[in-house]
Order: C-alpha cells, then sequence, then structure tokens
C-alpha cells in the first residue's frame, strides 16, 4: 500500500544517490515538497482540499492509471489533509473493499472527517450502478461512526465525478446522510 511519506523517510528510501545524501538539507526543504507539492506530515503544508477540483488534482497524481485503486484521505477538524492512504488495489475493471476498512483508517488517524476516491482506468468517470451502492454504504456507515464523508470522487485521468456536486450526499452540521428521495404527494 502507498501512503504519504514524511520527509525524513524520504531521505532514507531506497534509490537516492550520494548527492541527495549529501544535500539532505536542501532536499528535504526544496525538492520533497516541489515533487509532491506538500508535506502532510510537516506543520509547514499548506495543502487544502476545500473542493472537489482540488482533492482530484492532488489524488489523481497518487493513482495508479492501470488498475482501480480506493484511497481515503484523513482530514482533520479544519479539513486539512493529515493522511492519504491507498487502502485497496484491484484489476483493471473492479476493486474489491468494505467499508469497516475505511473507517478504521479513519479511526487510526484521529480524522474528523475523509475523503475517499476511486479511480476508473477506462477513462469514464461516470459512477456504475456498484458504485452509488458503495457510496450509500459508506454514507450509513459514516453516519453510524460520526465520522462524515465529505465526498467521493471518481477519478478518471483528468476528469472526475464528485457524488457531492452531482448532489448525491447531504452535509448538514458535519453530518452526512443519504438523499433524500422525493416526497411523494
Amino acid at each position: 500500500m502507498r501512503t504519504w511519506a514524511t520527509r525524513q523517510n524520504a531521505v532514507r528510501g531506497p534509490g537516492l544517490g550520494r548527492v541527495a545524501a549529501r544535500n539532505k538539507d536542501r532536499f528535504t526543504t526544496e525538492v520533497w515538497p516541489r515533487l509532491h507539492g506538500l508535506c502532510p506530515d510537516s506543520k509547514e503544508s499548506n495543502l487544502e482540499l476545500v473542493s472537489p477540483g482540488e482533492a482530484h488534482r492532488f489524488l489523481r497524481r497518487l493513482m495508479s492509471q492501470e488498475v482501480e485503486e480506493f484511497w481515503a484521505v484523513a482530514l482533520n477538524s479544519r479539513k486539512d489533509p493529515v493522511r492519504a492512504e491507498c487502502l485497496f488495489r484491484g484489476s483493471v475493471d473492479v476493486c474489491l473493499f468494505h467499508p469497516r476498512d475505511v473507517f478504521r483508517f479513519g479511526c487510526r488517524n484521529n480524522s474528523a472527517a475523509l475523503i475517499v476516491a476511486h479511480n476508473h482506468p477506462s477513462g469514464d468517470a461516470e459512477p456504475s450502478p456498484q458504485d452509488e451502492v458503495v457510496n450509500q454504504q459508506l454514507l450509513a456507515a459514516a453516519i453510524i461512526l460520526q465520522i462524515p464523508v465529505v465526498d467521493h470522487l471518481i477519478v478518471a485521468g483528468r476528469s472526475y465525478f464528485s457524488f457531492l456536486q452531482a448532489g448525491r450526499m447531504v452535509l448538514k452540521d458535519g453530518c452526512v446522510s443519504a438523499p433524500r428521495e422525493p416526497d411523494d404527494p
């Protein structure tokens, strides 16, 4: 599973040459933030995922283009990202997961809220019927566990689908609920 790394861990990682090792300070203060646009374990991080578009730009850099992956982003009470992790990897057209594992990630990282996302390697961002079922399961679990799911994104390269923008998630006072059925007259 891929996760964000800290700057300290980055300089210890495999594949770094002697130049990077000698220039550790420059690497950790200049190169690392430029490569990743952030460092979530740092107080200096200025990344804010305040819109589905920003979340899409952030997540598409992390996701594989070859197989489906399901990612979660843990947010603090100010909705700043604390950690992002690929929770599941699937095949070309399917990625099996269970909502309990998504919320386990949220609890482990002391999340005030979550953004969840998965990709469609086919390039079609439209949700499938199974995506709709998954979204409903996540919303139901979010209500019970009181860890709101701020948005559920489907990433398809440069395009994306946001369940929030499509009106398929309702946020009220920090709580998430499934969309209401229209009242019968």
